[in-house]
């Protein structure tokens, strides 16, 4: 304990070049290599290791370059991101020996982004073995991070392997963000395999959490495809739940491509939630193209929802460009309901940015939708 206390006060890149010393470490005189040569060794690390039962038996080498790097970067005070280029070096030496120092760390974001980087880059070469560790290891939000961790990284390279590690955990939130970390590890070199994963769970909260997590990554990608996949394998009430993520990641993309989708839906329910969802992405990037669709829409309510969103969404980048737009609307009442819903979302934005538009703007006819909304804040 006299070691867990001694690391808890260094920096990151101090506690990892103790960790080059520990792993350097054997309680025989034969085990003294060079590296003892070029720094000495604390009494009370040789101690630790020498009596620690659950030390590894890896005996790893090279890892005298390493201390060298150590010691230049905290020569400069090194930032966190290259504490954990090291890290990564050392998990490729021990991964075990590695995973054993962070055990020892006081909890916090350094330990978390430690467990995040070793376990995963453990996990692409033995994910079986990374997730042993940390069952056996660790517990509470440190095993949740490192299973999550091994899954994600064991995804890219073998995602039946990493679906396998889910079974043994029964949490349901637990699995709910172990399904997350397969789908992001998978999703860019293994979509293929998730779909057919997700289509064959039984309908229940995996499923639902393996929809919803695939269509929202997977869209943000290769829209067309998922959009295929959620057509012929979703129900109709999946589909509808779901269709909005899609449509709002595919309108970011391709907002056209998107639009053509909805005009060719029949569900009522799944074509009004989604055409608002595409409205609100494509004016991010076209308000004008979405704003151009929208006042075609024959549906009152639905055009009402769509101006009102196109004028929320515009305002934010363009804010004279937004308001010129909602006045010159030739219907009185969506001009007030759509000026209004702008001029809302600039104070919620910043209501400094609302008193300056008026100042600025003393004479314009959408002055009193702007005074009306700063009156309610």
């Amino acid at each position: 304990m006299i070691f867990k206390t001694a690391i808890s006060h260094l920096h990151l890149p101090v506690v990892i070049s103790c960790l080059v010393l520990l792993v350097a470490c054997d309680d025989s005189d034969s085990s003294k290599s060079k590296l003892e040569e070029q720094k000495p060794k604390s009494p009370s690390i040789t101690q630790k290791n020498a009596h620690d039962s659950d030390a590894s038996s890896d005996k790893p080498k090279g890892f005298a370059e390493l201390t060298k790097g150590l010691a230049a970067l905290q020569a400069h005070e090194a930032q966190e991101p290259k504490a954990i280029e090291i890290l990564k070096d050392a998990v490729k030496i021990s991964p075990k020996q590695t995973a054993e120092w962070l055990v020892t760390l006081p909890p916090g974001l350094k330990k978390d982004a430690c467990i995040e980087t070793a376990f995963k880059l453990w996990a692409s070469e033995s994910p079986t073995d990374a997730a042993q560790f940390a069952k056996n290891h660790l517990k509470g939000v440190d095993y949740r991070l490192a299973l999550a961790s091994v899954i994600e990284g064991a995804a890219d390279t073998s995602p039946k392997d990493a679906a396998a590690l889910l079974a043994g955990e029964s949490e349901p939130l637990m699995r709910g963000a172990l399904i997350d970390s397969l789908i992001t590890g998978a999703i860019d070199d293994n979509a293929a395999f998730l779909a057919d994963w997700t289509s064959a769970l039984p309908p229940g909260n995996d499923r639902d959490r393996a929809i919803g997590s695939l269509v929202n990554e997977w869209s943000t990608r290769q829209p067309v495809e998922c959009e295929k996949w959620l057509t012929r394998v979703l129900s109709p009430e999946e589909k509808a739940e779901h269709g909005v993520t899609l449509i709002t990641n595919w309108a970011s993309i391709d907002p056209r491509e998107a639009r053509a989708w909805i005009d060719g839906q029949t569900d009522p329910e799944l074509k009004n939630s989604a055409s608002i969802a595409l409205v609100e992405s494509w004016a991010f990037v076209d308000p004008a193209g979405a704003s151009q669709w929208a006042a075609k829409l024959q549906d009152p309510v639905m055009k009402k929802s769509a101006l009102e969103t196109i004028a929320a969404a515009w305002i934010v980048n363009d804010p004279n460009g937004a308001i010129e737009w909602a006045s010159k609307l030739p219907d009185t009442g969506q001009q007030q309901s759509t000026l209004t819903a702008g001029f809302e979302r600039l104070a919620g934005e910043s209501q400094a940015a609302l008193i300056y538009w008026i100042e600025k703007n003393p004479g314009h006819p959408a002055q009193i939708f702007a005074k009306n909304v700063l009156s309610e804040q």
